[in-house]
């Protein structure tokens, strides 16, 4: 009895340090991302430019695949896309989103970053709004 507690608990701690050796060999990845223009007033369909990059520190065995997705307010996304890492810093990345026409005139929402893979995370919301003075022949939205 006394043996199977003793071989449970060195279970436990080798679970335990293992977890925290491997988090710790974990690198860092942050993602940061902006709308351009953050408001837009003129004729429609409008285009909104989303300007972004993903960095990585801490990165110990390279290379490091990064994989991630652009996720949106109205709960579209992009499909999955991967860069690679061969050393610590920032890669660019970008999308855009079209809207606006005669049944959408006035529209406020957002994007983010989201990270699938290695890790999950997300960026800030980069929030953006239009309204439209002429809105055009095109009332859906499109994702690129």
């Amino acid at each position: 009895m006394a043996t199977r507690l003793i071989v449970s608990l060195i279970l436990v701690f080798a679970l335990i340090l293992s977890a925290s050796i491997s988090s710790a060999q974990q690198p860092e990845i942050e993602a940061s991302l902006k709308a351009i223009p953050e408001a837009y007033k003129g004729k429609c369909p409008a285009v909104i430019k989303f300007e972004g990059q993903i960095t990585v520190k801490n990165l110990k065995r390279p290379p490091l695949k990064v994989q991630y997705k652009f996720i949106r307010s109205d709960g579209a996304y992009s499909p999955i896309e991967t860069i690679f890492f061969e050393k610590d810093g920032s890669k660019n990345v970008s999308t855009t989103w079209t809207l606006g026409g005669k049944k959408l005139s006035d529209y406020e929402g957002w994007e983010a970053i989201k990270i699938v893979y290695p890790q999950d995370k997300e960026s800030k919301e980069a929030h953006f709004k239009i309204k439209c003075e002429e809105p055009g022949p095109h009332p859906e939205t499109s994702v690129k």
